[in-house]
């Protein structure tokens, strides 16, 4: 889980909607006026957005900016045609040695008219700068006193505004309209393209080595917590890689360091071996919920490959190599 889901960064997220107090409090009497934006020319809505910006809230030891409120920010699931992902853009400065924490999951998305609640957070993703994707860990944060990022929601397709609540507490003073931006977020997934089995050290397991193709994985993502599952008579086990290479898309090793290369690839390549109990079949890859099936035959691998795969450090923390 991220720190940033530990640390939280919650209740301050949405309260930069109205301008704060020393005491905290959002100023009713000089309070702007509600504004539908749904009325406005573009040029006018784009003013009235670049604004809104400007808006922020001292709380809790930072302060929260609140940016816009998308809408699709991730494909809709053709099983649930009525909701959408709706996605909050929000920036927290500085985060200094005064910021206490909130818990980012516990703030509530609610319909801007009615009131009725639509949503609690379902995901969190970090934002450069510049408002684009990228993984926490990723060193273009190193050093940073801020954090920007983006809740995500399924809610109604149909609600066109929204309020947040952070434990019964209202934190924007008037309904954020939702937006059609041009924000998309990362859609990981997996799939297994290439399988060969080997011998290794331990005669109670087999090696399985496994091409595993990715999309949308980000420029620090390994398969370092990849699980390959396997079955034994009526008994399922799991067994974790012991090592792996990655490859370019001419099936060639190469360096996984950051480097230049997009936050979020669009598909990053892997040649993992997984040590699996040698009396179990294997299965499936598991990637969190995520399954990936094996292919039903095998492919020698170039000794290329192998070489370079024979170079790499081993998982000591492995399941296989603590027993």
């Amino acid at each position: 889980m991220s720190r940033w889901l530990v640390v939280g960064v919650s209740t301050l997220l949405i309260a930069a909607v109205g301008c704060a107090r020393s005491d905290n409090k959002i100023d009713e009497e000089h309070a702007a006026p509600a504004v539908d934006r749904t009325a406005l020319d573009p040029a006018m809505a784009e003013a009235f957005r670049r604004a809104a910006h400007q808006q922020s809230k001292t709380i809790r030891g930072t302060t929260i900016v609140l940016h816009r409120a998308c809408e699709n920010v991730r494909m809709s699931d053709p099983n649930k045609p009525e909701l959408k992902w709706l996605g909050v853009d929000f920036e927290l400065q500085p985060l200094g040695e005064g910021f206490e924490g909130l818990d980012l999951r516990a703030i509530e998305a609610r319909d801007g008219t009615t009131g009725k609640l639509l949503a609690t957070v379902g995901s969190v993703q970090r934002l450069t700068d510049d408002a684009r994707p990228a993984d926490d860990a990723d060193p273009i944060f190193a050093g940073s006193d801020k954090f920007r990022g983006m809740l995500v929601y399924e809610i109604p397709k149909a609600c066109r505004t929204v309020n947040l609540e952070y434990h019964g507490e209202a934190l924007n003073s008037q309904p954020m309209h939702v937006e059609n931006c041009t924000v998309r977020l990362p859609n990981p997934s997996l799939k297994a393209v290439a399988l060969a089995k080997r011998d290794v050290d331990k005669p109670a397991y087999l090696g399985y080595l496994v091409e595993i193709e990715c999309h949308d994985w980000s420029r620090m993502a390994t398969p370092r917590t990849l699980v390959l599952r396997s079955l034994a008579g009526d008994a399922t086990s799991q067994a974790d890689p012991d090592r792996f290479i990655e490859l370019d898309e001419n099936r060639k090793p190469c360096d996984s360091t950051p480097g230049n290369r997009p936050f979020y690839p669009d598909h990053r390549w892997f040649l993992v071996e997984f040590w699996c109990p040698r009396d179990a079949v294997p299965v499936d890859v598991l990637a969190g919920t995520e399954a990936a099936l094996l292919p039903t035959d095998e492919t020698p691998f170039p000794r290329d490959l192998l070489e370079a795969l024979e170079q790499a450090p081993r998982l000591e923390q492995a399941r296989h190599r603590r027993e």
